[in-house]
């Protein structure tokens, strides 16, 4: 859980006030088996329908081993790098959720950091 094997954390945020509404795909992972889960592919470049499929599987499907994760994601397709990262608003930030194996030192940077830039 959290990057890094529990160092790092997680944003709780409310998606309302984070993501446009008519921004991209949005959606609850599903924990599905391992043989469960799309497989390699080659796509028909004229069947749209099933391409669009196979992407939507490969991103809203993980291993039921991150079940614990209640993961949901947000996907978005990007035409140029300028796309690539998005700034959240910090007032749709509601919670952080710190990794069990963050050092002290690291706990201490980043409750700073919210101090600083998210309680004023």
């Amino acid at each position: 859980m959290f990057g890094a094997n529990h160092r790092g954390f997680c944003l709780g945020f409310n998606l309302e006030k984070a993501v446009p509404i008519n921004e991209g795909s949005k959606g609850r992972i599903k924990y599905v088996d391992q043989n469960d889960l799309p497989k390699n592919k080659l796509l028909i470049h004229d069947d749209i329908e099933e391409s669009l499929i196979y992407f939507s599987d490969l991103i809203f499907n993980l291993p039921i081993k991150y079940q614990d994760e209640q993961e949901y994601r947000l996907e978005k397709i990007i035409f140029n790098e300028n796309e690539r990262k998005k700034i959240i608003p910090k007032e749709s930030i509601e919670k952080i959720v710190i990794g069990s194996k963050m050092s002290k030192v690291k706990q201490t940077e980043l409750i700073e950091l919210v101090k600083k830039h998210l309680l004023k």
